[in-house]
């Protein structure tokens, strides 16, 4: 008993407290309010032009006369917040009429401004207010909430009262709380008046004591209905939802005059009141009409209140109630529960479109927008993919209401986002349901409805794309919807190709034709999307993402149609349909995708062909390599000699010219080495092994391509002139340690010299590559640094040298010239060195005709070491009258030398250097 008192006590504390905390911030705002009437007679007096202090001609001199029925603004008083009357408005100009030789013009408005004008701003409040006006109410009615819900606990603990008084009492006390929150509430509105009143009603919307009162009142009514029920059985499950759902309802009700917290507790208890009262044989009727009723009651409330949240509430309440009784729907409950989700969403997408634009996408706020919106049609559409695929067999596929239910809900989501221009998002939401639900097995009939759906998306996101050209904010090209209609489209048939080929291809074959028709069309539609938007000048990224769409379509159709030659032709014949809009169209994008077509050419080749030994027949040169390599080759020749005098005037356009004349040469240069592979290896073209001729054709073909990165046709292609030096530097290594030494027939004993004494494989292995190292480094002087310059000329001069000697060896040797294995002769060691020296003589010459430095370097070189293999070498054996006429003609010969240095060299060199000085300034 003690302690039923002490609760009580503490009970009646907390509401005394703040009923006196209240009670003292009424005082203090009727205190304002009699401040408030003085200020407003003051007023009067004023604008009827008398003051206690002045004269009224005093007054008329220094007071303009008010506008007709203006009324004068107030400032905030800081004690409460309130506004005063705007006495500094006395000093105000006056406003121009036409006597004064000009009439006034309007300001200027917009309906972003007239909002934010005309929207209230919230009073400040001082901690003062704050503790006795809001923070009391607040306390004092959790304080009675938690003392009500202890003494009932004690009470039933200590056994004081039976079910039905418990019952009985919490009953009454309830609708005792209800009354009182009426009677408080009629009796502010008839205190709360005047401007001080409105002050005062703006913090009781913060903490609204009736509302309070009222909403303890319900949770109350709430607790005691289903305490009735499920702890004591008073009453049947069927009563007490009824129950509950007019408690819901009549709080939904009062907040019509005691504010919206009654309408988040009747919204919140009429949504989990089925949760909370089951029977035993659920009625799914009955509960749709039951969250239809209370929906529909609490929309109407929305609506005449604006309290936009409360709508946001109620749909994603029967959202959530559709996740929870999706069992039904698989159960033989399909055309109610399908019938509700109709409603939802109908309910949903309406609503969301009846906002203002200026607040449709700002998601810091809980009102219904069509962001919210084409959130709520995402998390249905999972559901309906959920309820669609459980409704599905393997061998019949989705049953007929599935199907119905799928397709009436894609064209659902199609029609909204059509009409409802603020919810296109809806069309994303379609077009993944329907390459989802497309992707299950079943009949044909099943594949080509889903197919159909699909495409119908894409045709509307085409549309959507027409009508957007640059995003609002970023004023940058909108390409969202290009992007989302070419990926929908391509994913969709690739996707259902992947899990789908086996109901068309029941023979087994690779082809795959009903797939591939269909990427053909979507190709078709795409370049037609492509052609249309060029023709209305949209941004160049949007028609450039549609003509590669169109491209990459094509692409997987002539994948899904054809194998082997045929398919490298089809793909080939796509990048010449690019060529042609590149000529005549000039179609944003047609570059890229030239270049991706014709990558895929290649990489077909690489990756598919060339591994299979039988893709290739051994027939030399005229084989299907022309088809593989060198018809793309001579497609992007076509291309760059197109666009090499065009000027795009971008550098993106430009760098993309010189990246299709890149690959051209690229291209070109692989032909040759597969051409060669192909010849060398019987018509293998991946063999692990490579000889010494074949490896300098290869070195040959890079070499090529240096020089066409060095010739004047290219020399503005940076791209081209980049991948020429890399190419190039590439190759050198390959020829200096390949071709001089790993494979050279001087010390690799397995090469063998094939051929005869005029065309052998040191041509093609050692002179064919000196002589274009040569060229290389005369056509590389001036346009490349003189390092890279020098070593080209050294590798010339050592491969040219290398020829020489291999041939010699050939001469006395045979096919074997291995120097561990086969031993020099006296004869064949002086006729090297004989020819060495002609060769330096010779280098000296030329040299000195052509005034050139680097062949008289060269020339140097060659005599040195002519010099040092004679005496190292060839008079290492000599005796006596040999030696000795060996020395005479060696001294004899470099005296000839170095009198032709002193006499043309050494002048030539002087006079090089006079027309240098007389060049300079």
């Amino acid at each position: 008993m003690e302690a039923i008192i002490v609760l009580v006590l503490i009970a009646l504390g907390f509401v005394v407290i703040g009923s006196i905390m209240g009670m003292t911030a009424s005082g203090r705002i009727s205190t304002l309010e009699q401040q408030n009437r003085n200020l407003n007679e003051r007023v009067k007096r004023l604008e009827g032009g008398q003051s206690e202090t002045d004269t009224p001609q005093s007054v008329a001199s220094s007071v303009s006369e008010p506008a007709p029925n203006s009324k004068p603004k107030r400032k905030p008083i800081p004690e409460m917040g309130l506004q005063p009357p705007r006495v500094a408005a006395l000093t105000a100009a006056p406003v121009k009429t036409s006597e004064d030789g000009g009439s006034a013009s309007p300001p200027s408005w917009s309906p972003h401004a007239a909002l934010k004008s005309h929207k209230p701003k919230k009073p400040s409040r001082n901690l003062e207010e704050i503790i006795g006006g809001l923070w009391s109410v607040w306390v004092g009615g959790l304080a009675l909430l938690v003392g009500a819900v202890l003494l009932i606990r004690f009470s039933i603990e200590a056994g004081f009262f039976g079910p039905g008084a418990r019952i009985l009492m919490a009953l009454v006390l309830g609708c005792a709380l209800l009354a009182a929150g009426e009677w408080l509430k009629r009796s502010d509105d008839k205190v709360i008046k005047g401007k001080l009143g409105e002050a005062a009603k703006a913090l009781q919307d913060n903490a609204s004591v009736p509302g309070l009162l009222s909403a303890v009142g319900i949770f109350t009514l709430l607790g005691t209905t289903y305490a009735a029920h499920e702890l004591y059985g008073f009453i049947s499950a069927p009563v007490a939802f009824i129950a509950l759902g007019v408690i819901a309802l009549g709080a939904m009700a009062l907040s019509l005059r005691q504010g919206p917290l009654l309408a988040a507790i009747g919204l919140l208890a009429s949504m989990v009141t089925p949760l909370l009262i089951q029977t035993e044989t659920p009625n799914f009727m009955a509960l749709v009409g039951y969250l239809l009723v209370i929906g529909f009651a609490a929309l109407a409330l929305a609506r005449r209140t604006n309290w936009r949240w409360l709508e946001t509430g109620t749909v994603f309440g029967w959202l959530f109630w559709l996740y929870m009784s999706v069992a039904a729907a698989m159960s033989g409950q399909l055309i109610l529960w399908s019938f509700f989700l109709a409603v939802g969403f109908g309910a949903t997408v309406w609503l969301s479109d009846k906002q203002g634009p200026e607040r449709a996408g700002d998601l810091t706020e809980v009102d219904l927008n069509p962001i919210l919106a084409v959130i709520w049609g995402g998390l249905a559409a999972m559901l309906i993919g959920y309820v669609v695929v459980q409704g599905h067999t393997n061998s019949d596929g989705f049953g007929l209401p599935e199907m119905a239910l799928a397709v009436s809900s894609i064209l659902a989501l199609c029609v909204t986002a059509v009409v409802m221009k603020r919810q296109c998002g809806h069309l994303v939401i379609a077009g993944l349901l329907a390459v989802a639900l497309g992707l299950f097995d079943g009949p044909n009939a099943q594949v080509i409805v889903f197919a159909i759906a699909t495409a119908a998306v894409v045709a509307l996101s085409i549309r959507e794309a027409l009508g957007r050209d640059v995003y609002t904010l970023t004023k940058q090209p909108d390409v969202f919807w290009p992007v989302f209609s070419v990926g929908l489209g391509v994913c969709g048939v690739f996707l259902s190709s992947m899990t789908n080929s086996s109901n068309w291809n029941e023979s087994g074959n690779v082809a795959d034709n009903v797939h591939a028709i269909w990427m053909g069309a979507y190709a078709a539609l795409f370049a037609a999307a492509a052609l249309y938007f060029q023709s209305k000048s949209r941004p160049i990224p949007i028609t450039a993402i549609f003509t590669l769409g169109a491209a990459g379509a094509w692409a997987l159709a002539v994948i899904f149609a054809f194998d082997g030659l045929v398919l490298s032709l089809a793909l080939s014949l796509g990048a010449v349909i690019m060529v042609a809009t590149i000529w005549k169209i000039r179609l944003p994008g047609g570059r890229l995708a030239l270049l991706g077509l014709a990558g895929l050419v290649f990489a077909h080749a690489f990756l598919v062909q060339f591994p299979d030994a039988n893709s290739l027949s051994a027939r030399p040169i005229f084989n299907a390599l022309w088809g593989y390599l060198a018809l793309p080759t001579v497609i992007l020749g076509a291309a760059g000699y197109i666009l090499h005098e065009r000027d795009e005037g971008t550098k993106s356009g430009d760098f993309l010219n010189g990246v299709i004349e890149a690959v051209a040469l690229a291209g070109l240069a692989l032909f040759a080495v597969f051409q060669i592979r192909h010849l060398s290896n019987a018509g293998e073209v991946y063999v692990d092994k490579i000889g010494f001729a074949e490896l300098g054709l290869q070195v040959s073909t890079g070499l090529c391509f240096t020089l066409a990165g060095l010739s004047k046709r290219f020399s503005g292609n940076l791209v081209l002139s980049k991948m020429a030096e890399i190419i190039s530097y590439v190759t050198l290594a390959i020829f200096a340690i390949g071709s001089l030494f790993g494979l050279s027939p001087f010390f690799n004993g397995s090469e063998k010299i094939d051929g005869n004494i005029i065309f052998n494989s040191l041509t093609t292995g050692l002179l064919v590559p000196t002589a274009l190292l040569a060229l290389c480094a005369w056509r590389a002087r001036g346009r490349r640094p003189a390092a890279y310059v020098n070593i080209l000329g050294g590798l010339a001069l050592v491969g040219g040298m290398s020829w020489v000697t291999a041939m010699i060896r050939y001469i006395y040797n045979g096919t074997s010239i291995d120097i561990v294995s086969v031993n020099f002769g006296d004869l064949e060691l002086w006729t090297i060195s004989v020819v060495w020296l002609l060769i330096g003589i010779s280098l000296l010459a030329l040299g000195v005709w052509r005034r050139d430095r680097a062949l008289r370097i060269a020339s140097g070189v060659v005599i040195i070491l002519t010099v040092l293999k004679a005496f190292l070498i060839d008079m290492a054996g000599l005796e006596g009258v040999l030696r000795a006429l060996s020395f005479v003609a060696l001294g004899l010969i470099l005296i000839v030398i170095g009198r032709a240095y002193q006499r043309y060299w050494l002048s030539g060199t002087t006079q090089e250097t006079s027309k240098e000085a007389e060049i300079s300034p």
